[in-house]
């Protein structure tokens, strides 16, 4: 599944599922490729581009006005990646 279902996914889910579905769904992909998505959501959610990576992440729109919800849908992109790092030390 790409990584933008994921996305999708865990913005209708509660945060333990959607922290199941970045397991199920980033397998395959790159630490970078995973980096990437962070830095593309995290610029989409905080108005700084127009353009949510072509990942169908428009589902997420009202999470943009709502400032506090922005740290818990990047939560499990950056848990993911620090996870990663830490493998890979």
């Amino acid at each position: 599944m790409p990584l933008r279902v994921l996305v999708l996914e865990h913005a209708r889910r509660s945060e333990a599922d959607g922290a199941q579905q970045i397991d199920e769904l980033a397998r395959g992909q790159s630490r970078d490729e995973i980096a990437a998505t962070l830095f593309g959501l995290r610029a989409w959610l905080e108005g700084s581009t127009d353009d949510p990576c072509g990942w169908g992440l428009e589902a997420l729109a009202p999470a943009r006005s709502r400032v506090s919800r922005h740290g818990a849908i990047l939560l499990p992109f950056r848990a993911l990646l620090a996870a990663i790092e830490d493998q890979a030390t």
